[in-house]
């Protein structure tokens, strides 16, 4: 055996493993270097073993015993051995050393608390998933420390899991689709008794079910209006983001490719297309089909321009989530203008009560003339009673054509034609509109921004 390099422990040697006490020998250190493995052994460990004590050593016979009496276990001893009788792996050594290896943290467990915390528990899936695989490594690594990091993930990601999932069952989004699973049917009687102008309203309504096909396809519902009612051509006006799937602000380009199906309150349902959208990118569409019944609908009473000061009575006709042919009333709360690729736009801001389905329908003065199409409203979870509905002139180059522009609808209160005193006998079917999934519009209604369509 060659004879051992007494060194002062650095950089190269630091965190090395001492083969007699299996603790890290640090820069500064005395230090005896085998000749033989090369193996790093503490001044104090190499005397006490009278040599290294690496395995390597042991094993080819090269270390020193110094005239140490030699012990030899059999199995019948290890067999004897009880588990209170083995030495913890935590042991304390001397100049306050603790442990076999030094520690390290577990990048799995700070990647997986990292996970959940950035994504607001939206991948809380992940980082449960990750913080598990963590503890585990760390359980069974005595180098390993995190712990808390990995536990702190997956309980913070089964907590924030159950709170997204309470604040979706409160929201009111899914009390709406609750609603809807109630499963309502509009009775063919319906009409019989509203009377004017409501009914001529209600009757002018239509509900606009639009599907895209593909990967990515998708089913919107909305309302539109009745602004020409003849056999070569019914034209029905309605919101830009109800037929067009990929619309979404004033900045979208050509009409997206989709099926376009239109239901009137006589049941009858027709395939429709699109034969304008606003040309300066304004949340407006007119859809052309050819019903075969044209006694049961009837064609909204337009003049222009509109007129709905502020404090004037006004109601909605729509189909609020799936709830065809639905009145609402209110006021108007303020007549706001609206900048759309340098044009301005006449918006009446409503506390009518608006709501998803309700695009596109019409939004009329007490006397029954429509004055602007329902477009946006604010989330029901921020506030109440902010709907806007754009003035029925911004589509005046395809409405100045109508041959009924400007007749005047029925006197307010007159009962419905063919009744007495409201009594009559005269009735109109109405029909549900197809089961459908949840509407969409263009968003949130935020300051600054343009809005959320109902």
């Amino acid at each position: 055996m060659g004879v051992e390099e007494i060194v002062t422990g650095s950089k190269f040697h630091d965190g090395r493993i001492c083969p007699a006490c299996q603790t890290a020998v640090r820069e500064g250190e005395v230090l005896h270097l085998c000749p033989a493995c090369g193996a790093a052994s503490h001044e104090r460990c190499w005397r006490q073993g009278s040599g290294c004590q690496s395995y390597f050593c042991r094993k080819s016979g090269k270390a020193q015993t110094a005239g140490l009496p030699g012990i030899s276990i059999s199995r019948e001893d290890t067999d004897r051995l009880k588990p209170e009788q083995l030495l913890p792996a935590t042991t304390s050594y001397p100049d306050g050393r603790e442990g076999r290896y030094p520690k390290r943290m577990s990048m799995l467990a700070v990647a997986a608390l990292l996970v959940v915390v950035l994504s607001g528990g939206f991948l809380g899936c992940f980082g449960l998933l990750m913080g598990a695989v963590a503890l585990g490594m760390i359980a069974n690594n005595s180098t390993l420390r995190g712990r808390w990091l990995a536990v702190s993930a997956i309980v913070l990601s089964v907590l924030l899991y159950f709170g997204w999932g309470l604040a979706w069952w409160m929201s009111p989004w899914n009390l709406g689709r609750q609603l809807q699973e109630l499963k309502f049917h509009d009775s063919p009687e319906n009409l019989k008794d509203v009377p004017e102008p409501i009914r001529g309203t209600m009757r002018a309504n239509v509900v606009v079910r639009t599907s895209s096909r593909g990967l990515m396809g998708s089913m919107m519902i909305g309302s539109g209006v009745i602004v020409r009612l003849a056999g070569e051509g019914t034209l029905i006006l309605t919101n830009r983001h109800v037929i067009d799937p990929k619309y979404k602000d004033s900045r979208s380009g050509p009409v997206a490719s989709a099926e376009v199906d239109v239901y009137f309150c006589g049941g009858e349902k027709v395939s429709g297309a699109v034969r304008w959208v606003h040309p300066d990118g304004a949340d407006l569409a007119l859809v052309e089909c050819r019903p075969s019944d044209l006694e049961s609908p009837a064609e909204a009473h337009v003049k222009l321009p509109a007129s709905a000061p502020v404090g004037a009575e006004v109601f909605a006709v729509g189909n609020p989530m799936d709830l065809g042919w639905t009145y609402t009333k209110g006021v108007i709360s303020n007549v706001r203008e609206l900048t759309v690729n340098g044009r301005a736009l006449r918006v009446f801001q409503t506390q009518t009560p608006i709501n998803e389905g309700n695009s596109g329908g019409g939004l009329y003065d007490s006397t029954g003339w429509l004055v602007g199409i329902n477009t946006w409203t604010q989330s029901k979870g921020v506030a109440e009673g902010l709907s806007f509905a754009i003035a029925v002139e911004h589509a005046e180059e395809v409405l100045k054509d109508l041959e009924n522009l400007g007749d005047p609808p029925p006197a307010p209160g007159a009962p419905a034609p063919g009744t007495s005193g409201g009594t009559g006998t005269q009735t109109v079917p109405v029909v549900p509109p197809p089961a459908s999934g949840p509407q969409t519009g263009p968003g949130t209604l935020r300051p600054g921004d343009e809005g959320r369509a109902p």
